[in-house]
């Protein structure tokens, strides 16, 4: 019998990846992409992009350093939460993402970037 192992990152013992015959790490982006149309129109994934640091008529709600990454910074933009972190590949380069909803930036972030919002980041208030 053939076994594809579909696993989270860093929730899965190295021996029981090693052990399938393949393997498929398990993120967000992988449940969103195996969801139904109708699911995917309705709860949208945050988007990402690679630009300037600049966070135009931003509100900073936080800010800290990831071991990794760097300066980690997390604004309130209108109705929008945004993250803003060193890219690492083009100098000068930021990536910048956002999601209305707090809670799953903070999913996407850790998922697809393996970047951690400290527990004492707290939702942040909508902008006036």
């Amino acid at each position: 019998m053939f076994v594809t192992l579909w696993y989270p990152r860093n929730a899965t013992s190295r021996e029981l990846i090693t052990a399938a015959d393949a393997r498929m790490e398990f993120d967000i982006r992988t449940a969103h992409g195996n969801a139904t149309n109708e699911f995917q129109k309705r709860f949208k994934l945050p988007q990402g992009t690679s630009m300037s640091k600049d966070a135009s008529g931003g509100v900073l709600q936080a800010s800290w350093q990831d071991d990794v990454k760097g300066l980690v910074e997390l604004y309130r933009v209108g109705d929008e939460n945004l993250l803003i972190f060193i890219e690492g590949v083009n100098p000068g380069y930021y990536y910048h993402i956002r999601h209305r909803d707090f809670d799953l930036l903070k999913k996407y972030a850790e998922d697809v970037f393996n970047l951690l919002v400290p527990t004492g980041v707290k939702k942040p208030l909508i902008a006036q």
